[in-house]
């Protein structure tokens, strides 16, 4: 009904052509969902604030993605006036309410604010996690050129001063730029500060100027005067812009290094793929030349055709010429597709890689460049002192890592985990989401007691799995670490049982009270194969036997004194493999340090 309404709304408007809906996408950041009321609160400030107050709009909330948002569709038409409104300049606007109403509703600030830069330089940086030349420009020079500009009375003296960094000024459409000539990168002056703008430069210094003519002379000709023996790198501190990661971290250049030499590598290959293109698509050519060349000579020589024949046989292999060429470019056309769809990779992208297939350094350099803000109101487990967190892989659960160095596991149940810089985050909760969770938190914070935050059944659940595992870990909570010791004790009373049987039953009527206990049975000959390692108990008799949990079942397995020994050198969340006469194989280490 209501779209047929705002559909008959913008059918009354004749005179605009183009679209006459306004698509408003207002985003959070990961985690964070604001009430019903903050939710309305946005929406008509935004709406108001770019003059569609009046207008009838569409709002739908979607949490499809990590990051809770609500698309708001506003008919640009206005009901009354039917007046199509083009909010112009909404962008600074919007920016501006969007600081108000975090300030207001007490949300999280947008994650762009501080260093990053506007504009297509902040999207290379986030997007290849490379310092852009506008960046090198800023730090290296800039603080220098506006006093320059302010002090300057005349071009040639900024000229002088953007010469000692390797840069130039030069005209550019409407306005001006700075270049750095021995690349042919270039920034708006009024990207490096307002007061170096053309309209501020030619106000205070008049008419444009070029450089002087020995300037320009001695950068083309090389000269040694200007610039050293060895160019721009031979001066000191003024070796001009290069890539450089934006990562502030001791191992980012070592890495650096590989990925440059990894991209290097790619560089020569592809230009190799591409030469031999060339040199394929060079040889074809002459080859189908020279054959039908020969075919029409052979036409040529044919004492039995007619010249009507011989019109006749030139017209199709002329058409037979065209077809064949028009395949080979097509061919040509699809290899060449098939070699650009191989793109090269960025230090961003370089760096997830080496994060997914186990490499601690790289995690740890993704994670020095996060300015996430602690998340509040979720399932996460934390301690006080998360900075000192040691950086853990867990690679044989494949995990994928993101721009910001979180690694996110994703459970056979369901559940998933975001492994972050200072938290380990339970995002969609199953028993063995809380598991793994609690396992990285152990292994992450090792020595410090955690902090559960989430709801009560979910911190329940941590300390249960906690005692059940027989993990070494302590809570922050004084309640909910008390919770664990009386778990735990109970466990240990299931473990002073005389037999295999009674520690067996026992665990089994304990799942009425603790729903998070697998069925347990004990380990049969079928069960061969591998299965994950959850622990050993010695009975009260003496016997020992290990825990083994695969397909939603714990298996007891009695083991013999040599192969308990084995087992106590083996970490919870291994797996380990037996043959079908309960001999334990070689496990396969779970964990990477």
């Amino acid at each position: 009904m209501a779209i047929r309404e705002i559909l008959a709304t913008q059918e009354r408007n004749k005179r605009a052509k183009g679209d006459k809906t306004y698509h408003l996408i207002v985003s959070f950041p990961e985690g964070e969902v604001p009430t019903r009321e903050q939710l309305a609160d946005i929406e008509d400030t935004l709406c108001a604030g770019i003059g569609y107050a009046e207008h009838q709009r569409i709002s739908a909330a979607h949490t499809n993605t990590k990051h809770f948002h609500i698309h708001i569709a506003i008919n640009r038409v206005h009901p009354r006036t039917l007046r199509c409104v083009e909010p112009f300049y909404d962008h600074k606007e919007l920016f501006k309410l969007c600081r108000a109403l975090e300030q207001k509703h007490g949300l999280q600030l947008h994650p762009m604010d501080g260093p990053a830069l506007p504009g297509r330089p902040g999207d290379l940086e986030a997007h290849a996690g490379e310092a852009s030349f506008l960046r090198w420009v800023k730090e290296t020079a800039g603080v220098e050129l506006v006093e320059r500009a302010g002090k300057a009375a005349s071009w040639g003296e900024l000229h002088a001063a953007l010469e000692r960094h390797g840069l130039a000024i030069r005209p550019k459409g409407a306005g001006l730029v700075i270049v750095q000539e021995s690349t042919g990168l270039a920034v708006k002056e009024s990207s490096v500060d307002r007061s170096l703008s053309a309209q501020a430069l030619t106000k205070r210094l008049g008419a444009y100027e070029p450089p002087p003519r020995a300037q320009t002379q001695g950068r083309s000709n090389g000269d040694s005067s200007q610039w050293g023996a060895a160019g721009d790198a031979a001066r000191p501190g003024r070796g001009g812009y290069q890539r450089a990661p934006l990562h502030r971290h001791a191992d980012s250049e070592v890495l650096y290094q590989q990925y440059q030499a990894q991209r290097e590598t790619l560089v020569k290959a592809r230009a190799a793929q591409r030469a031999a293109l060339r040199q394929a698509q060079a040889e074809h050519a002459k080859e189908l030349a020279a054959w039908y060349a020969a075919r029409r000579a052979e036409i040529k020589r044919s004492p039995v055709l007619s010249a009507a024949e011989r019109r006749h046989a030139y017209a199709m292999l002329a058409h037979q010429r065209r077809a064949d060429a028009a395949a080979r470019r097509q061919e040509l056309a699809r290899q060449r597709q098939e070699a650009a769809q191989q793109g090269l990779p960025t230090w961003q992208d370089f760096l997830m890689a080496e994060a997914g297939r186990g490499n601690e350094v790289a995690v740890a350099v993704l994670r020095s460049r996060s300015r996430r803000q602690r998340r509040m109101a979720e399932t996460l487990l934390t301690a006080a002192d998360a900075d000192a967190a040691r950086h853990i892989v867990y690679e044989r659960l494949q995990p994928k890592a993101g721009k910001d160095g979180a690694l996110v596991y994703r459970v056979e149940d369901g559940g998933v985990v975001s492994d972050e810089a200072a938290q380990v985050r339970v995002t969609a909760v199953t028993a063995g989401a809380a598991f793994l969770a609690l396992s990285l938190a152990d292994d992450r914070f090792r020595g410090q007691a955690l902090v559960v935050e989430g709801t009560q059944a979910f911190r329940r659940q941590v300390a249960q799995l906690a005692a059940m595992k027989g993990l070494e870990v302590r809570f922050a909570d004084p309640e909910l670490e008390r919770e664990r010791a009386r778990m735990a004790e109970r466990m240990t009373h299931a473990e002073g049982s005389t037999t295999v049987a009674a520690f067996i039953s026992r665990r089994n009527s304990m799942r009425d009270t603790v729903p998070s206990v697998d069925y347990t049975r004990l380990w049969a000959g079928s069960d061969a194969g591998p299965a994950v390692y959850h622990g050993r108990r010695r009975l009260q008799d003496g016997a020992e036997v290990v825990l083994l949990q695969r397909g939603g079942e714990t298996l007891v397995k009695p083991v013999t004194p040599a192969q308990a020994a084995k087992a106590s050198t083996w970490r919870v969340g291994q797996t380990v493999e037996l043959d079908s006469r309960g001999r334990f194989l070689t496990p396969s280490r779970g964990r990477k340090r």
